[in-house]
C-alpha cells in the first residue's frame, strides 16, 4: 500500500515538526511508494510551513589544484578521481545550476530543479533549501564555509529527520568533526566565473554508524510505509557527538583499516601550512 499524503501530514505532526526548519537524508525507495511521487513528500512539509534544508553535493565541478595538493594528511591520494580530474572538461559552478551526484537521492534531486529553492555557492558540497527560511539557512555557504546552513539550523534549533537512511549518511556527522578540532579537508572545484577555487569538504563517513549509540537517547522514531524515520535535535545532537569524538576518536573510523581519509580525519584532518 503506498503512502499517501494524509499519512506524511500525520507524521509531520506526530514529531511536532510543523514551522520547523529541517536537514533531511532520505532514501525515496525506503517507503515502498508514495501517491503522487517526491513532490507529495515535499509539499506536505511545505504546507505544514517547513523549511527543507538537503544535501545537494556535486562533484562533477572537481578540478585539480592548479599546483598540487599544498596540505600534509590531507586524504588527498585515497581520492581515486584525483588524477582524473586533471583531464576533466571544465564546469563553472552557480547557485542556479541544476547538477546534482545520483547519489544525492530523488527528494534532493526535485528540490534543486524546482523554481523555488535556494542554493548555496559551495561548488561540491552545496546546500539547497525550499521553504520560508530557505534563504536564510544557505545564504552564508561559501566554498570555505561549507556547513554554514548547518550552523544556521543550529541558530534556528532545527531538527534532523532521517528517512529510511542510517548516520552513515548524516553530513551533520562532519560539522561535529570540525567542532572537535578537526580540520576539514581541502578540495579544489571550478567555481564561478570558470575559477578554480580551494574548497573545504567532509570525509568517509561509513564509520558514523557507531555513533548511534551516543545519540540513540535523542532519536524519536516512527515508521511510516515501509520506511523508519528519525528524528535528532540538532543542538543536543552536536553536542553528543562532539563529546564522543573527543573521547574516542576512532570511532568515526569506517571498517576499512587503509582508509586514507579515515586515517587522517582521525589525526585531526590536514596540516593547513604549505610544504
Amino acid at each position: 500500500m503506498e503512502v499517501s499524503k494524509r499519512d506524511i501530514l500525520e507524521t509531520i505532526k506526530y514529531f511536532e515538526l510543523s514551522h520547523k526548519p529541517l536537514c533531511i537524508h532520505s532514501s525515496f525507495r525506503s517507503f515502498g511508494g508514495v501517491e503522487g511521487g517526491p513532490s507529495t513528500i515535499i509539499s506536505s512539509f511545505l504546507e505544514e510551513g517547513c523549511t527543507l534544508l538537503v544535501p545537494t553535493f556535486s562533484y562533477s565541478f572537481s578540478a585539480y589544484p592548479p599546483n598540487g595538493n599544498p596540505y600534509p594528511r590531507n586524504g588527498w591520494w585515497t581520492d581515486a578521481t584525483s588524477e582524473m580530474e586533471k583531464n576533466r572538461e571544465p564546469m563553472a559552478f552557480s547557485p542556479d545550476s541544476q547538477d546534482i551526484d545520483a547519489d544525492m537521492g530523488i527528494i534532493p534531486k526535485f528540490i534543486v530543479n524546482g523554481h523555488r529553492r535556494v542554493r548555496g555557492r559551495h561548488p561540491l558540497d552545496s546546500f539547497s533549501a525550499i521553504g520560508p527560511l530557505a534563504s536564510e539557512l544557505v545564504a552564508g555557504q561559501d566554498a570555505m564555509n561549507i556547513y554554514a546552513p548547518l550552523n544556521m539550523l543550529l541558530s534556528l534549533d532545527g531538527f534532523i529527520v532521517l528517512m529510511g537512511v542510517g548516520l552513515d549518511k548524516l553530513t551533520f556527522v562532519h560539522l561535529a568533526e570540525q567542532v572537535a578540532g578537526r580540520n576539514l579537508f581541502r578540495r579544489w572545484a571550478w567555481g564561478e566565473n570558470h575559477k578554480i577555487v580551494e574548497t573545504q569538504v567532509g570525509g568517509c563517513s561509513d564509520g558514523f554508524v557507531h555513533l548511534e549509540k551516543f545519540v540513540s537517547p535523542l532519536i524519536r522514531t516512527k515508521k511510516i510505509g515501509l520506511s523508519t524515520w528519525k528524528v535528532l535535535p540538532v543542538k543536543a545532537t552536536l553536542e553528543a557527538l562532539v563529546n564522543a569524538i573527543r573521547e574516542n576518536p576512532n570511532i568515526t573510523h569506517c571498517e576499512n583499516p587503509q582508509c586514507g581519509r579515515c586515517n587522517d580525519a582521525v589525526m585531526g584532518g590536514p596540516i593547513l601550512r604549505s610544504n
